[in-house]
């Protein structure tokens, strides 16, 4: 599968992924979710357009933030490997992919990512 453009840009040459997962996600999913939203804008101060972000919210998260169910098909992403990399599966509650071409700006932005986070996400995978 190829991916559009307009919707997800073509990668940069440098990726970081992470995965997170909160314990308390009920009483949180709003807050996850916004600080999801608020990632693309926080990239584009750090990297002033050399950074590109997708997000991703897992099935249990989209459930928590939206009246209405999921799409049909909607479910959780199963681990791929390209390229000699591997995806991890997106069993965690919040998915972010981060490219640059610097590898410093996608390290920037994961650490703002994860200090919003603080003690309630739980950072279980980075690729």
């Amino acid at each position: 599968m190829q991916a559009q453009e307009g919707m997800i840009l073509p990668p940069f040459q440098h990726s970081l992924i992470q995965l997170y997962q909160f314990e308390e996600l009920p009483l949180i999913a709003m807050n996850v979710v916004r600080i999801g939203a608020q990632t693309p804008g926080l990239a584009s101060e750090i990297g002033r357009r050399k950074i590109r972000v997708m997000v991703g919210f897992g099935p249990k998260t989209w459930l928590l933030v939206t009246p209405e169910p999921p799409a049909a098909g909607f479910k959780a992403f199963k681990g791929n490997e390209t390229k000699g990399k591997l995806f991890p599966e997106t069993t965690g509650d919040i998915f972010f992919y981060f490219s640059s071409d610097k590898p410093s700006l996608n390290t920037a932005l994961a650490n703002h990512v994860r200090d919003h986070f603080g003690n309630h996400g739980k950072l279980i995978e980075e690729v």
